[in-house]
């Protein structure tokens, strides 16, 4: 294993968000005079102790102040509930370089589901440790989170954290670390959960939940102009009132965790003009514009991520296939090249489940296209003419879901398939050949608040995408479950 990856491996045990009870006892304290911060330690732990503190007092007001995170709840010393943090020092699971917030009990003064809690870092950590500041802001941000929503399903917590962290500390390990994971998965659902640890890069691992973080990345760029500033707001969505039963296998909300975080995240959506489904399926398509395929125009930092996984690589046409997705998964179909003048393409689907399918073309100098195309009771197809100088034809397909899926079930086994064929046209069907139909290439979805445009679908013969012929017969937006 590479150091690097040693790194990644070890820094993830900061990551893991522990859902467990309070713990007993007292120990000696040390108190911030600058931010409501405790750190609790005993004899001949000073040393860390004066770190940690350090890292939280540095925390602190970036997360609570300029970011406007929720500033957590925790119990003072009498065990009431106040505004801030304690730390404590003791043994963790992970062992050195390890930590995890703990959640403790409802707070009765507030309305929501929310729940105050304390963070553990292991007494083996060095105070010199390069992880221990990255590790604090992980769990400060899980402590603000629980100040919101501590009751929704465990991996909305893991994927905004390393969100936060990818502005926070941009130069990360972990941070790397999960995103190739969940890149290198794109078919599993969005909301995967996880625990297993080592990544043997058979089946996702504890990175993965991590990386699931490109979501918001991506949701925040979009629609919030990159604001990292916009990822509390985002979160704070997901929130409800009602009260918090606190114990395993995680906080419950009664009567209900409603909205859970995907209808929280559809909801944020919708006030900005979109929806969880057409969110989803753009980012589908705007994942695999990274990397070394990054166009500038979908991720404020796209060259720095990776790309995901390839299902099928066609050397030649006609190419057909199918793909195995989860719920909230994607698959990437490589198209050969040269570019013939023209696609037909035809999709048949599991009709249980929405589905969004799109043809993105790179072209040098030029952000990349995408072609929609739009499934209706499983089945889809379209004629399309493609401009000189394309070179590379990606077809992405993603399963939505059927209406029902609840993220709090934590069931992560619906598998459907969905079949695909493009042929070749030898010349450009109606529209013409030349990839513009007088048009100025916009989808008349320009946003006034500067967000960065994703990857948005062109009209009809824009950006060198012509010739659409839906067969459906009617349109469906996927129900939000």
């Amino acid at each position: 294993m590479r150091d690097t990856e040693a790194a990644a491996l070890r820094a993830c045990a900061w990551m893991l968000c522990a859902l467990l009870p309070g713990w007993p006892g007292r120990a000696a304290e040390l108190a911030s005079i600058e931010v409501p911060v405790w750190v609790e330690y005993r004899a001949g732990e000073e040393a860390l102790a004066r770190a940690t503190l350090a890292a939280a007092e540095a925390a602190w007001p970036r997360l609570f102040v300029e970011l406007g995170h929720a500033a957590p709840w925790t119990l003072d010393a009498a065990g009431a509930e106040v505004r801030g943090m304690r730390l404590r020092l003791g043994a963790t699971p992970m062992g050195a370089d390890g930590a995890m917030v703990e959640w403790q009990a409802d707070v009765p003064g507030t309305p929501a589901c929310d729940c105050s809690a304390t963070v553990l870092v292991d007494r083996t950590t060095s105070p010199d440790s390069a992880l221990l500041a990255e590790g604090v802001l992980h769990e400060l941000v899980h402590a603000g989170q629980y100040a919101v929503d501590c009751t929704e399903a465990p991996t909305v917590y893991e994927a905004f954290a390393l969100a936060s962290l990818f502005h926070e500390r941009p130069d990360s390990p972990v941070v790397r670390f999960g995103l190739r994971e969940f890149q290198r998965f794109p078919e599993r659902p969005l909301d995967l959960f996880t625990l297993d640890m080592p990544c043997d890069g058979l089946r996702p691992c504890f990175g993965y939940v991590l990386g699931a973080g490109l979501f918001p990345l991506f949701l925040v760029d979009r629609f919030a102009g990159g604001d990292p500033a916009a990822l509390a707001g985002l979160f704070a969505a997901c929130g409800q009132d009602g009260q918090t039963r606190v114990g395993p296998p995680h906080p419950r909300c009664e009567p209900a965790n409603h909205p859970d975080w995907l209808e929280g995240v559809d909801l944020w959506l919708r006030s900005r003009g979109s929806s969880f489904p057409e969110a989803f399926a753009e980012f589908a398509c705007a994942r695999a514009v990274a990397g070394a395929r990054d166009d500038g125009a979908h991720f404020t930092r796209g060259g720095e991520l990776p790309e995901p996984a390839l299902t099928h690589v066609h050397g030649e046409l006609p190419a057909e296939g199918t793909l195995s997705l989860f719920e909230l998964g994607s698959g990437y179909v490589e198209l050969p090249l040269p570019a013939p003048a023209g696609l037909r393409l035809a999709l048949e689907a599991d009709p249980a489940a929405g589905w969004a399918a799109s043809v993105l073309a790179w072209r040098a100098g030029q952000a990349v296209s995408r072609q929609g195309i739009e499934v209706v009771d499983g089945r889809a197809g379209l004629e399309l003419a493609l401009a000189p100088g394309v070179d590379r034809l990606l077809l992405v397909l993603a399963q939505l879901h059927d209406g029902q899926h609840a993220p709090d079930d934590m069931d992560y086994s619906q598998v459907r398939r969905v079949s695909y064929r493009v042929e070749a046209l030898a010349s450009a069907p109606d529209g013409g050949a030349d990839g513009t139909d007088g048009s100025d290439g916009s989808d008349g979805s320009d946003r006034s608040d500067g967000a960065a445009q994703g990857c948005s679908t062109a009209r009809a013969g824009s950006l060198g995408l012509l010739g659409l012929l839906l067969l459906g017969v009617r349109r469906r937006r996927p129900r939000l479950g």
